[in-house]
């Protein structure tokens, strides 16, 4: 019965969704990621894409900092 079931977020089920290999691949093989990558070949027009459909907003100077560094290492030192 609806009465009977507890809607609260466990720690467990927090945990999961934050380490989860299986979330990870939901979001990598999604259709918006795909979207996102199909449409531009432009690394800030999808990091600023990616924050719009995320957050709301575009990154900050600083977190737009993290995404060309990681950006940078991750694409073998290509800077966006």
């Amino acid at each position: 019965m609806e009465s009977e079931r507890n809607n609260k977020v466990t720690a467990g089920q927090r945990l999961h969704l934050l380490n989860s290999s299986h979330i990870l691949n939901k979001i990598r093989k999604g259709p918006k990621m795909a979207e996102f990558l199909q449409s531009t070949s432009d690394s800030r027009q999808i990091a600023e894409g990616l924050y719009m459909s995320i957050f709301g907003r575009l990154p900050t100077e600083e977190e737009w900092d993290v995404v060309q560094g990681y950006c940078g290492s991750s694409l073998g030192g290509q800077k966006i």
